[in-house]
């Protein structure tokens, strides 16, 4: 969710004339993220070569950094554009959450089932069981904010304009 908010809202901002706001989020959520990497990679290891541990320390490093930076992205487009450029982003992030949530649990369950209990698998085994539990996880995401944001699928339609002769232009465009 971090990195989707700096990809798009950093834009935005360019687009306000408040570079600077964008750059000054986007930078202090990546500070946030090797700060966070620093502390925790030593806390979850033991100090040790822990591979697992320490990619969970990164895992949770940039999720932190991330959330700081989205965080102030929105901030500054609020500051930039008013309030209502983020009507509706409560109800959004809830389900986006809640979807991820759900998505990843079941893309992992989709995982071990093809991998079976013991988890060792070949190469192409492992594959496939990557690309079902990517598959799942998509699904699972698109479908429940389809379902508790309805607002996100009619902002992804185009709206109808209207044309100097009272019809949709859309409408004069060849079949």
């Amino acid at each position: 969710l971090g990195f989707a908010l700096i990809l798009h809202l950093s834009r935005a901002l360019y687009a306000l004339h408040r570079g600077r706001a964008a750059v000054a989020a986007t930078a202090a959520g990546w500070l946030v993220v090797a700060g966070a990497s620093l502390v925790l990679a030593p806390l979850l290891t033991d100090g040790g070569p822990d591979q697992v541990a320490t990619l969970q320390a990164l895992a949770v490093a940039s999720s932190l950094g991330m959330t700081v930076a989205g965080g102030g992205l929105v901030l500054g487009v609020v500051r930039a554009a008013g309030r209502p450029a983020a009507r509706g982003l409560p109800r959004t992030v809830a389900a986006l959450v809640l979807a991820g949530l759900a998505a990843a649990w079941l893309g992992r369950a989709s995982v071990t089932t093809v991998l079976g209990p013991s988890g060792d698998a070949g190469l192409a085994r492992a594959l496939g069981s990557g690309a079902a539990g990517a598959v799942v996880a998509g699904v699972v995401v698109v479908g429940l904010v389809a379902l508790a944001d309805r607002g996100v699928l009619r902002s992804l339609r185009p709206a109808a304009t209207e044309a100097p002769h009272g019809g949709s232009q859309d409408s004069d465009l060849p079949h």
